[in-house]
């Protein structure tokens, strides 16, 4: 099969299957050093894919197009909410941003559809070298203390924490090599593979990295075994999260900023996420149908307020108390902004989004690896979802977006050739 978007004028043999294998050998390295720098190269990506297709006087195919309606539906309900938003101008721009998002996102995963098998091949041994070299810059950068990273940012005061969504990044663009070394019957490669990336989110500081990795593996052993009841249990799982996200919270403990003995029992992190998401599911009962408009959390009543933070027993002459903000720009919680935010229709969206996404997988004609790798890659996406980032920063849509083409691209239809 040749790639349809190849170009085809004399001397041109490049076409979107290049372009992916390309894009996913850089996107890891790029996220060590430059992670907001996946955003930009997914959209170059994008474009040059809509650049090869027009050679060909044809418009790109675009994947997935039923998770996509649904996406772009969620975009159209954000420029409505516009109307009663606190924020109009802020949730007409970023319902805009992100229609061009989900609509990238479409060329991407189009680009990997209708690929033969050795342009598979390439784009996941392409992707293989990316994680690779990805890989040995952690583990360098991590036993110099950051040596590379200062070299670039001589001020940079904890260069190995500016790394956390890297290795968050790895744990999702891991899915599509491992699937097909899977398959490929290189099973050494793939246990190698995911152990240097787990390696690599416990050297660094995420803890979002960590919790993706495991619940990843453990979602590809439970797929390949029993794909069906894996799939069931991330449809409750979702639909549980999203829509119960405000009562869930409820049952969470307070934290109490000002006494670190009542909140002993929670790392530092945690204790400030709790209180974070209480303030949301605060104002969420506020307005608990239509939201207070897209991309609002930033601008909420009190959302900068500036809380006195007991850090405890501190040497002689540190002050014992800092100072944190109520809400940092977002609620670090998907299924919360989600419904604080859009409100209940949103959050109804927001849920049909990520089933309509598990049902994809769940009919597409693909093998037993590819679907391990396909339900990991989701679950490791939903759970940092759940704990970590704002649902609308374009480097965390668009690095989905692209382990999920990678995911597509290496992925070989059950029916063709080689048994899965």
């Amino acid at each position: 099969m040749t790639d349809p978007q190849a170009a085809t004028r004399p001397g041109l043999r490049f076409g979107g299957g290049d372009v992916l294998a390309l894009t996913l050998l850089l996107a890891p390295p790029v996220a060590i050093y430059a992670s907001a720098g996946i955003a930009l190269l997914a959209i170059m990506a994008a474009l040059a894919i809509i650049a090869l297709n027009a050679l060909n006087r044809r418009w790109p195919d675009i994947g997935a197009k039923t998770v996509l309606a649904a996406l772009i539906l969620v975009a159209v309900w954000g420029a409505v909410s516009a109307l009663w938003s606190i924020r109009p101008d802020e949730s007409l721009k970023r319902a805009l941003q992100l229609a061009g998002i989900f609509l990238a996102g479409g060329i991407l995963l189009g680009a990997a559809q209708d690929l033969d098998d050795g342009q598979r091949k390439r784009v996941a041994m392409a992707a293989v070298a990316g994680i690779a070299l990805a890989l040995a810059l952690v583990f360098f950068e991590r036993l110099t203390g950051g040596a590379l990273r200062r070299l670039f940012e001589p001020g940079v005061e904890a260069p190995l924490s500016a790394m956390n969504r890297a290795s968050t990044l790895l744990v999702l663009l891991s899915s599509a090599p491992a699937a097909y070394l899977w398959r490929d019957g290189r099973h050494a490669g793939v246990i190698a593979l995911v152990v240097g990336v787990g390696a690599a989110a416990f050297a660094l500081e995420s803890a979002s990295a960590r919790v993706a990795w495991g619940v990843a593996v453990t979602a590809a052993i439970l797929a390949w075994f029993l794909p069906r009841l894996t799939v069931a249990l991330l449809a409750i799982g979702v639909a549980a999260s999203i829509l119960l996200a405000p009562v869930a919270v409820s049952l969470l403990p307070n934290p109490d900023p000002r006494n670190v003995e009542r909140r002993a029992h929670l790392p530092p992190s945690a204790a400030h996420r709790a209180l974070i998401w209480h303030y949301a599911a605060g104002k969420i009962d506020e307005r608990p149908l239509w939201g207070w408009g897209l991309d609002a959390s930033r601008s909420l009543p009190d959302a900068r307020a500036m809380i006195p933070w007991d850090m405890g027993p501190q040497p002689p002459g540190a002050p014992r108390y800092a100072t944190i903000v109520l809400m940092p720009l977002h609620p670090h919680n998907a299924p919360l902004q989600w419904r604080l935010e859009l409100g209940l229709p949103g959050a109804l969206l927001g849920t049909g989004v990520a089933l309509l996404a598990l049902a994809s997988v769940e009919r597409a004609a693909i093998g037993r690896a590819e679907r391990a790798g396909a339900l990991a890659l989701l679950a490791a996406g939903l759970t940092v979802a759940v704990i970590s980032y704002g649902a609308w920063q374009s480097w965390w849509l668009l690095g989905l977006f692209l382990a999920a083409a990678g995911m597509a691209a290496a992925s070989r239809r059950a029916s063709s050739g080689k048994p899965a």
